[in-house]
């Protein structure tokens, strides 16, 4: 998750990057999901279309995009329990 944020701030819009992280679930709030770093560097907020069943605490392997049109967007594509 460190380079999806890193990379973030020099995207240019149109753009969407796909990235690969295994994170640790914090909460979520209807169709916002909160994830984590393990060592809690980052948290990063996401949209989800769905309910994930997961637990707080939980350890997931995240698949998801990145999009700047104009806004940053950070969408959840898949989630792996690992």
């Amino acid at each position: 998750m460190f380079t999806a944020v890193a990379n973030v701030e020099r995207m240019p819009r149109g753009l969407y990057l796909d990235y690969v992280s295994d994170v640790v679930f914090a909460r979520q709030d209807g169709t916002d999901i909160w994830f984590r770093t393990s060592d809690n560097a980052i948290t990063q907020n996401m949209k989800i279309s769905a309910r994930s069943g997961l637990t707080s605490g939980q350890r997931v392997r995240l698949y998801y995009r990145v999009t700047k049109n104009p806004l940053t967007e950070w969408q959840v594509v898949a989630i792996e329990r690992l």
